[in-house]
């Protein structure tokens, strides 16, 4: 009997006290690290996700933008109160810059022009960007505006002028000797260049040439080399 007692009495050993502290110990420490683990993993996941859309919304901006430049058209334009504003202007005391776009999507055949009136304004760090449904507008006609992006501390421009220095304005000084000084309304420069500064990705700089320019320079020149011939037809005719 006393044989069957111990062998009983050593079955029925379990752990001591200090093995179980030990295990609960192991197992807190394997659950906090799992717990920081899935907590950084969580955390990357979320700033990946917020640069992704950062990303994709500066990319969106500047996609529309540069769209808005390469289609810029020589139309000037009548504001509400009736007086003329050049096809691409940052005179404008409301709006970053002010132009005429080509263009205009026009799935459902509504009675309107191709051509389409675009502005950008900066209010509070966002970028907005606004267009009308007509060109030359009344006193009642209201723009239709979306944000295109946030974050923005600064935005300027530069164009390059005829003689192919840059400027900060456009359209460029009226000439006191020009004939015609409504012709500046409708002139282009030869490029833009547009600098963002961004809270997150810094100084963003975008260069656009302006194939339109040439397009307007050469017909210019052409309407110019024609008035010269009909003066010289008109002194022979005369003499």
């Amino acid at each position: 009997m006393a044989g069957f007692y111990n062998r009983a009495h050593l079955a029925q050993h379990g752990f001591t006290l200090l093995e179980v502290l030990i295990a609960i110990v192991i197992t807190a420490l394997i659950g906090l690290g799992t717990s920081q683990l899935l907590s950084g993993t969580i955390k990357a996941q979320e700033i990946t996700q917020k640069n992704s859309e950062r990303f994709e919304q500066i990319q969106k901006a500047v996609l529309l933008l540069s769209r808005d430049i390469q289609q810029i058209n020589t139309r000037a334009i009548r504001d509400e109160y009736g007086d003329f504003q050049p096809a691409l202007t940052n005179r404008n005391s409301l709006y970053l810059f002010e132009l005429t776009r080509s263009g205009w999507r026009n799935p459902m055949a509504d009675e309107r022009s191709e051509l389409q009136r675009v502005s950008y304004e900066l209010v509070d760090g966002e970028l907005l960007r606004h267009y009308w449904h007509v060109l030359d507008r009344s006193q009642d006609s209201e723009s239709v505006f979306q944000t295109l992006l946030t974050g923005i501390e600064k935005i300027s421009l530069r164009f390059m002028s005829e003689n192919s220095q840059w400027v900060n304005t456009w359209p460029p000084e009226q000439d006191p000797d020009d004939e015609n000084p409504r012709a500046r309304n409708h002139k282009l420069p030869k490029a833009i260049e547009v600098t963002i500064v961004h809270d997150f990705y810094g100084e963003l700089i975008k260069l656009y040439d302006l194939p339109q320019y040439v397009t307007v320079a050469s017909t210019a020149q052409q309407e110019q080399g024609n008035e010269n011939e009909a003066s010289s037809d008109t002194n022979e005719d005369a003499e």
